[in-house]
């Protein structure tokens, strides 16, 4: 995906963030990658709803490495 979004081929970076996605739902850096090309798409809404999703994730991750 990162190769798409660097030569502007936004929706293929997309699709490539969607299926390693599917492996890891919680990937925040696809998450925030896709996000970003959402937002260069000017799809501002997809973009909020998958910045918002990895910074749960991200919260959720750092709570369980400093309540241990």
């Amino acid at each position: 995906g990162l190769i798409n979004h660097e030569i502007n081929d936004l929706h293929k970076a997309i699709e490539c963030y969607n299926k390693a996605l599917e492996f890891d739902p919680s990937f925040v850096d696809a998450l925030l990658s896709s996000a970003n090309a959402y937002y260069s798409l000017k799809e501002t809404d997809k973009a909020i709803e998958l910045y918002e999703k990895s910074i749960f994730i991200r919260s959720i991750s750092y709570r369980r490495v400093f309540l241990q």
